[in-house]
């Protein structure tokens, strides 16, 4: 994957190279993706007052894993604008 080395501020104030916070951004955004599969399996394979509690943990890890893809895109977005 090609990414322009831009530079952004990080959260210490710092200086990073954008293509970095993507890479980050992207890595945290795969590492929801897994969660949300791993919630998934759980749900399904789950019984009785499981289920209700394994749906909730499958919801809750498919929001942490749509905006992980929010920033994601608006970091993508920044780099290839």
């Amino acid at each position: 994957m090609f990414h322009r080395l831009h530079v952004s501020r990080s959260v210490e104030g710092g200086r990073q190279p954008r293509a970095t916070t993507t890479g980050q951004r992207e890595a945290s955004w795969r590492r929801e993706r897994l969660a949300v599969e791993s919630a998934y399996q759980r749900w399904t394979r789950s019984d009785g007052r499981q289920r209700k509690l394994a749906y909730a943990g499958y919801l809750a890890a498919l929001e942490r894993e749509e905006e992980a893809a929010r920033v994601y895109a608006r970091e993508t977005e920044r780099v290839t604008l």
